[in-house]
This record gives C-alpha cells, structure tokens and sequence, in this order.
C-alpha cells in the first residue's frame, strides 16, 4: 500500500469513528512527532521539524528576495578581514 492509500483510509477512518479518546491519542501522537528532537544547530540548540521547516520557509523567502551572498562576496569580504 503506498502512502496517500494509507492517508486516505486513516482519514476515512478518522471521519468514521465515534471514540473521542482514539482521536486525542493520535493528536498527541502527531504533535510528539513534530516536536521530536531531529538534530542540531551549530551552536546546540536542538532542531524540530517544525523548526527546520521554518528555518528552511525564511531562507527561501529571502532567496526569493535577493537577500543573499554569493560565493563571489563572501571571497571578497574574507579578503578585508
């Protein structure tokens, strides 16, 4: 079974069930993934996926808007160091 097959009967089933305790079990569930410990930043602050996602959002919002340093700029500014 591949994975939108497996999302769509876990939707079904979640739409179909009457036990409200199941649906707080998998909320948990979901949320505990989210804010699971997936690495590391360079100063040590641990990284979520939550967090990574929006690391990764800002850096395409800033690419997007040419607020980057080219390989170029970066030579150039080591240079003067």
């Amino acid at each position: 079974m591949d994975i939108q097959a497996t999302k769509l009967e876990l939707i079904q089933y979640l739409l179909n069930t009457k036990k409200e305790s199941l649906l707080l079990k998998i909320k948990e569930l979901i949320l505990q993934e989210k804010e699971e410990i997936i690495g590391y930043s360079g100063n040590g602050e641990p990284l979520t996926i939550e967090i990574l996602n929006a690391k990764l959002e800002r850096a395409e919002k800033d690419y997007q808007a040419g607020r980057i340093t080219t390989d170029e700029d970066l030579e150039r500014e080591i240079e003067n160091w």
